[in-house]
């Protein structure tokens, strides 16, 4: 389980931007950044240990589908799903090695409003 994990994403009908914030059980720090649409091919993805690539779609409209790659191996797949109403969104996941699935897990995240200053 991560200390922290802050998830900023901003979608549209047509494409994605993603940025998590990570700081790990050990203490380390990571930044993962992407931008994707919709369209299942592979997009790049930085800052992230398990992949390189990502390709994304759409099944519906609160759901966003990935399968994450590094060198070319998929590596990650998850799904993305938010509230109707936008305040909870739940990330199901499984990491991959080869044809075998080595651990999966669920992230619940709840929105968070910026302050006004």
């Amino acid at each position: 389980m991560p200390q922290s994990w802050v998830l900023q994403i901003m979608a549209s009908a047509s494409d994605v931007s993603h940025r998590e914030e990570i700081i790990t059980s050990d203490g380390s720090e990571m930044t993962v950044v992407l931008h994707a649409t919709f369209d299942g091919e592979d997009y790049a993805v930085s800052g992230s240990p398990l992949m390189d690539t990502i390709a994304l779609t759409r099944p519906g409209p609160h759901v966003i589908a990935g399968t994450g790659k590094k060198a070319g191996a998929v590596t990650l797949t998850d799904t993305l799903t938010a509230s109707p109403d936008g305040e909870v969104l739940t990330l199901t996941y499984s990491l991959l090695d080869g044809n075998q699935e080595v651990a999966k897990g669920t992230g619940i995240f709840e929105r968070r409003r910026a302050q006004s200053q």
